[in-house]
């Protein structure tokens, strides 16, 4: 999702996702959330590309509006899309209980 598949360029480039992107995103997620619910740790590679979907995708988005002048409404649901379960990863137990 983050290595030959990433969204960075397209989003610096263009504003947008790659098609389809935010969708297997969102499934890997949750895969992972069920995988590792209630875990103590959890692998530093997942870790990792999950804190990087949250916080430097958006970067990347707001590369693009700055160079171009632009907002893309589409990109910036797909963003919260992104961000607020992969923040609620880290931040609760995986029903909505903060940790």
């Amino acid at each position: 999702m983050l290595g030959d598949g990433s969204p960075c360029g397209m989003l610096v480039s263009d504003g947008v996702f790659p098609p389809g992107w935010v969708d297997r995103y969102l499934a890997l997620l949750k895969s992972v959330t069920d995988k590792y619910l209630g875990a103590d740790m959890i692998p530093r590679r997942i870790a990792w590309a999950i804190h990087f979907a949250s916080w430097y995708l958006p970067l990347r988005y707001d590369v693009w509006c700055s160079s171009s002048g632009g907002t893309n409404d589409e990109t910036v649901g797909q963003l919260a899309r992104v961000r607020t379960p992969s923040e609620l990863f880290f931040g609760t137990d995986g029903d909505g209980t903060f940790a």
